[in-house]
């Protein structure tokens, strides 16, 4: 028996059309006692952003604010994780320990002179989250 289908017709994709991301809905209200995933967020649910290490922080900034995120995973060359920006990183001390340091100006401040590297990035076992509740992260 031959199953026959109806063809789906196309059209021109409009100027100016955008896409649909990935939201992860999260609780208003938590308890210590819910399930660790309910505040965490799930990278298999919502696309990561990610940075360069040279990219400059004000550019940073701006990526996060249009994504919406307030942390972006900063990629090697190769593509492998180099450590985390935050919208802290950005908005708090560093940048002005930074210049402090170094001299120059604000728009001189680049990703990795911010960034938390990957050797001071600690981690979590998926499969422990998975069976923790609220109270154990926090």
């Amino acid at each position: 028996m031959t199953i026959e289908y109806a063809e789906l017709k196309s059209m021109p994709l409009k100027t100016g059309s955008s896409y649909v991301r990935p939201v992860q809905d999260f609780a208003e209200r938590v308890n210590l006692s819910d399930p660790a995933t309910t505040v965490m967020t799930d990278l298999n649910k919502v696309s990561v952003v990610s940075v360069r290490a040279k990219t400059s922080m004000d550019r940073a900034n701006a990526k996060m604010i249009r994504y919406g995120v307030r942390m972006l995973l900063v990629l090697d060359d190769n593509e492998q994780v180099a450590g985390l920006l935050t919208a802290t990183d950005v908005l708090g001390e560093k940048p002005m320990h930074f210049l402090q340091n170094m001299g120059g100006t604000h728009a001189d401040i680049m990703v990795r002179d911010i960034m938390s590297t990957q050797r001071e990035l600690q981690v979590l076992k998926l499969e422990d989250v998975q069976k923790s509740k609220v109270g154990s992260i926090v």
